[in-house]
């Protein structure tokens, strides 16, 4: 178990993430395509491994045994993000040029399918529930994907017909992001040996943390929105889902100006994100509930502020869009 003592959670995560780091390029050069695969990977924040590690010590396991499934977990995230790449046909991501650029888009979709099942695997030779526990993750993020407003249009009819409810963000989210969120925290717990209700447990903190971190990278896409006066399409369909939630009448709105073929921000600025800033406040809560029960000990004393510092590791992304 790791001996050194932690003032905060930014003090763990530099830590963690060195610690992931080491063992993801160590791993990553024993795969087929190294160097693609290492492109996919480089850059990342490693919070879902971090979280991982920490919710396995907070509950008495080593970060030997819990070190796979936190690069598991980071596998699964970069492989996500290269087909995400893809499918909305981003131009750079973490400031860099994604891998379907670098090759044709055929080849990038495939390479990432490897990683992630090279990912799923890894865990599956550990433990049959971790498996059950990351197929189920990127089973629920790829129907989340599917739920996403893409056609504006057919999303504005559901809407006007009742058929997307008030809790669609809600819903999205929860998929998109929160479950891989659960499924990193669970794995600690899994890695961990907790018992049946300690690993639920984790699963539930993990989802609030995932839901709080989405919430607040939408409010950084709304920020940087505002501050450049300046929206594109992909964006605007992407905001869909949260300014439905902020207000269902700034929807209809978009979606003229969408359709017109220039978006303008003046929607965006009218609506008040004080709303999403509540939510945080809530999911941070909920966060909070759901590890009461764990042992009292550092690590947990760091999991009861991890909410706020990982919802203010996005909010800095502020101005860099």
């Amino acid at each position: 178990m790791c001996k050194v003592v932690f003032k905060d959670f930014a003090s763990y995560w530099q830590w963690a993430r060195d610690v992931i780091e080491r063992r993801l390029d160590r791993d990553v050069k024993k795969l087929h395509y190294s160097n693609y695969m290492h492109h996919m990977l480089e850059g990342g924040k490693r919070i879902r491994g971090t979280l991982c590690l920490l919710v396995s010590q907070a509950l008495g396991g080593g970060v030997k045994k819990t070190l796979p499934y936190a690069v598991a977990v980071e596998f699964c995230h970069a492989a996500t993000l290269a087909h995400d790449d893809f499918i909305d046909y981003h131009e750079t991501r973490r400031g860099r040029v994604p891998l379907y650029k670098i090759l044709d888009p055929r080849r990038a979709v495939i390479l990432a399918d490897m990683l992630l099942s090279t990912a799923t695997h890894r865990i599956a030779l550990r433990s049959t529930d971790g498996y059950r526990t990351i197929s189920k993750a990127i089973y629920e993020l790829c129907r989340g994907v599917a739920l996403e407003p893409l056609n504006p249009v057919a999303f504005m009819k559901d809407v006007a017909s009742g058929k997307t409810r008030d809790r669609f963000y809600l819903s999205l989210i929860r998929l998109k992001t929160a479950e891989l969120f659960a499924a990193a925290t669970k794995l600690g717990a899994i890695a961990a040996r907790a018992n049946q209700t300690q690993r639920l447990q984790a699963y539930n903190y993990g989802v609030a943390v995932g839901e709080a971190y989405q919430v607040a990278d939408d409010i950084v896409d709304i920020s940087n929105a505002r501050k450049t006066k300046n929206i594109d399409r992909v964006t605007a369909v992407k905001l869909f889902p949260a300014m439905m939630y902020l207000s269902r009448e700034a929807i209809g709105d978009m979606v003229r100006d969408v359709l017109s073929g220039s978006p303008s921000v003046k929607t965006i600025e009218k609506v008040s994100i004080s709303g999403l800033e509540d939510l945080i406040k809530m999911k941070a809560r909920e966060a909070k509930e759901a590890i009461k029960p764990f042992p009292d000990n550092s690590y947990k004393k760091l999991l009861t502020n991890t909410p706020k510092a990982v919802v203010n590791i996005m909010l800095k992304e502020v101005g860099k869009g």
